[in-house]
């Protein structure tokens, strides 16, 4: 995976399984993003692969920081909002909040890299909320898609064998 080049996984965990792969198979070091909300469903992928006690992969996290601390979010953040940091804890992953500053975040960036490569596992950078500028791009329309998302499936489905199971979440 290059840069720029990103994969959409079905989930969290799955997103891990994708990124050890890429690991393994080339040396580099993966990044994972997403919302502190996915963080449970990482803990298998993480605990029974990516650790430092099992196989050792490194990678990184960035985490959108959901619920921190003194904002006002959706009830479905606070919670997980306030555990977070202590779950990264208990998982015995490094984390580091990303300073809004870009020439602080740069140097994060390369300090968390480098740690991620030394300890071989995981580490997260957290990211407050604000400290991105707002997206303006806006979501695509419909029509920008050839396909509807059942047609997607009925598509994929019909290249597989009779008796093979389909998943979709």
């Amino acid at each position: 995976m290059c840069p720029g080049n990103h994969v959409i996984a079905a989930n969290e965990g799955a997103a891990v399984g994708l990124v050890i792969g890429h690991h393994v198979a080339t040396d580099e070091l993966p990044l994972v993003y997403l919302q502190n909300s996915g963080l449970g469903n990482l803990v298998n992928s993480l605990l029974s692969l990516a650790s430092t006690e099992v196989f050792g992969i490194s990678m990184l996290f960035m985490i959108g920081w959901c619920g921190g601390p003194g904002l006002e979010d959706k009830p479905q953040h606070v919670h997980q909002g306030r555990v977070m940091v202590y779950m990264l804890h208990a998982l015995d992953i490094p984390e580091i909040i990303l300073s809004e500053d870009s020439i602080g975040a740069e140097q994060q960036t390369k300090l968390v890299a480098t740690q991620a490569r030394d300890i071989k596992g995981p580490v997260a950078l957290v990211v407050r909320k604000g400290t991105f500028g707002e997206f303006k791009g806006g979501p695509q329309a419909a029509s920008d898609y050839p396909m509807s998302h059942e047609e997607a499936i009925i598509s994929a489905a019909s290249v597989l064998e009779d008796d093979a199971a389909v998943i979709e979440l």
